[in-house]
């Protein structure tokens, strides 16, 4: 039977589990505005061991809250850790391939316009439609909608296997996409409230102090990993 994805329900359900585990939602948003507040009062931008640090300590947060989210008897099991592991690697490679692709693409595109200069019109016209685009403020918002698909397709749906992995459950990256067939455009629109849109009220408090910006994120990485289970657990809940 197919699933259709209730953005509705899935917010919703998100809502009742601040309500109902307080205490875990207390203490992770408290771990994330440690981090958060350290990262900025440390300056990570321009300390790379720093940087390290703080993407290991993510990884971990995640990991961590994942584990308790499902109520894993067992936190740091070693094989479940290394299967996870593999798999984020595996994703990360797949979204930096893509991404990839993407530039060798545009780099074709410009050697095969460049071989127009031997038709004088027809390759000044190009050139000007394409200066033309550049400077469109419609053509910024294209791109990144189109680069935010790409990464919905590259990263975000195959990380639900990294979930799995975790937890020990159906671990393929490949038949991530079986399992959310038919809600791609949902999938997509709510990846793009919750990590497109969603992050955007950051910037209402960037004239505030640094505590209340790392209260605001905070709240925001919270708000993102919970709604992401919420709709992973629409996909994998016969697993």
């Amino acid at each position: 039977m197919e699933i259709k994805l209730s953005i509705k329900d899935i917010l919703q359900e998100s809502f009742l589990f601040f309500r109902n585990a307080p205490l875990l939602a207390l203490s992770f948003f408290l771990l994330a505005y440690g981090a958060v507040y350290f990262a900025q009062a440390l300056n990570i931008s321009t300390n790379l061991p720093i940087v390290f640090a703080y993407l290991v300590y993510t990884y971990f947060f995640y990991y961590f809250f994942v584990c308790l989210y499902f109520k894993q008897k067992i936190l740091l099991n070693k094989r479940r850790f290394a299967n996870a592991l593999i798999r984020m690697v595996a994703i990360l490679l797949l979204a930096f391939a893509a991404v990839l692709l993407l530039k060798i693409g545009f780099k074709i595109l410009f050697f095969l316009a460049g071989t127009l200069r031997a038709f004088p019109e027809l390759y000044e016209q190009l050139r000007n439609l394409y200066l033309s685009t550049l400077i469109s403020p419609y053509f910024t918002w294209f791109l990144s909608a189109f680069i935010f698909v790409i990464l919905s397709f590259t990263f975000f749906i195959p990380a639900f296997a990294w979930i799995s992995a975790v937890i020990g459950r159906d671990s393929s990256i490949t038949r991530t996409f079986a399992r959310t067939k038919g809600n791609y455009l949902r999938l997509i629109f709510m990846f793009l409230l919750i990590y497109g849109i969603l992050p955007l009220t950051i910037l209402l408090f960037r004239s505030f102090s640094g505590g209340i910006v790392a209260a605001v994120s905070a709240a925001m990485s919270l708000i993102q990993i919970i709604i992401y289970l919420k709709i992973y657990e629409k996909f994998y809940s016969s697993n």
